[in-house]
């Protein structure tokens, strides 16, 4: 029987369509009638694995032993089979066909080491697309099988583990790091995995610059630089960047070096403080291009030059650096300014008298 269409009337409320019974009936009609497109969609048994279901009936998850297991309903048996040659069991329920569609679930007792089959309740061994290196199927990993279309392979979807999403976690979590000497620092597997470290030296004085080792997994991460030293972030191969003392900086891992990172200009690194010495990001546009970086501020100066650190360390390149006296009342003073480093600028004063000066930077 076609499925039965309730009437609902040429505009609400105007009395011409199905009245709420009339349309209940309806509603019933269409699931109790087993040809309808409507019934296929509910499962109405727990050994319904019809094949022209919308929604087919598959295994649960269950881990027996360290053995390959599938569960149905909560029950499991334990299988044989190889880490290449995959049996898995039900028994509440067993298949006798597979259909395009099924779903099931198991863990892995083993890592496999070729191509990998897999006999679901001795219906027969399909391979597993995609799976053709060793160590693509993990011991342990719970993974989803589905069969896929023509009922003559697999296609395998895994699932995070506790630890995994654990891990995943940590990239929006702060973790603190100490020097335990006065040496190079190595980053930890478990640290590395975190999205912001602050390096401390508490109770180990550094003496010096200090290099700061970390993996090569490509990721962003804030480095805060907590000692009195300059460290360069690098990883053990490649190239770095230096954090000074005193700053947090955006920074990317790209697989091999550590850059600055575009995050900077996209909040996680302030793109403005407009106080009387403060500094401006004016984003590029272009993740090719770095951005260009505006910083001023203002003291008093003696007579000979004074290195003034910047609002924010230029990642790149420290342009030009400018300076002129306090106001256009004061005389008797010049003053001159030139870059000094990505981290600070020199300020020229001739005066006889202390001076108020203002300076002004630009960089990338």
């Amino acid at each position: 029987m076609a499925i039965t269409q309730i009437n609902v009337g040429a505009a609400a409320n105007d009395g011409t369509g199905d009245t709420l019974r009339s349309a209940g009936v309806k509603i019933n009609g269409n699931f109790s009638d087993s040809t309808n497109a409507a019934s296929k969609a509910v499962v109405s048994s727990a050994t319904d694995v019809i094949a022209d279901r919308v929604l087919t009936t598959g295994y649960d998850v269950t881990k027996l032993s360290s053995v390959d297991s599938l569960a149905y309903q909560g029950d499991l048996t334990t299988t044989s089979g190889t880490a290449d040659a995959i049996e898995l069991t039900g028994v509440n329920a067993t298949i006798t066909a597979y259909s395009f569609g099924q779903k099931f679930r198991f863990y892995a007792s083993a890592n496999n080491t070729s191509t990998v089959t897999v006999d679901i309740d001795g219906v027969g061994a399909l391979p597993i697309n995609g799976v053709v290196s060793p160590d693509t199927i993990i011991s342990g990993q719970e993974y989803e099988l589905t069969v896929a279309s023509g009922a003559t392979a697999f296609d395998i979807s895994n699932f995070a583990t506790k630890s995994e999403i654990n891990d995943i976690e940590k990239q929006n979590k702060s973790v603190t790091v100490n020097f335990a000497s006065d040496a190079d620092l190595t980053i930890s597997a478990d640290q590395n995995l975190y999205g912001n470290i602050t390096i401390t030296d508490t109770g180990v004085v550094l003496t010096a610059s200090r290099n700061v080792i970390v993996d090569t997994r490509e990721r962003d991460v804030v480095v805060t630089n907590n000692t009195a030293q300059d460290l360069t972030v690098k990883t053990a191969a490649g190239s770095g960047f230096v954090v000074p003392a005193g700053f947090s900086l955006a920074l990317r891992v790209d697989g091999a070096n550590v850059v600055i990172s575009k995050l900077m200009s996209a909040g996680r690194f302030s793109d403005q403080d407009m106080s009387t010495s403060g500094h401006k990001v004016i984003p590029s546009g272009d993740d090719s291009v770095p951005d260009t970086i505006i910083q001023w501020g203002d003291a008093s100066f003696a007579n000979g030059t004074t290195n003034v650190s910047l609002p924010i360390p230029y990642p790149t390149a420290h342009l030009q650096a400018y300076a002129c006296n306090g106001g256009a009342s004061i005389v008797g003073a010049d003053f001159g300014a030139s870059p000094n480093g990505l981290t600070s600028v020199s300020i020229y004063c001739e005066s006889a008298t202390d001076r108020t000066g203002r300076w002004f930077s630009i960089g990338n």
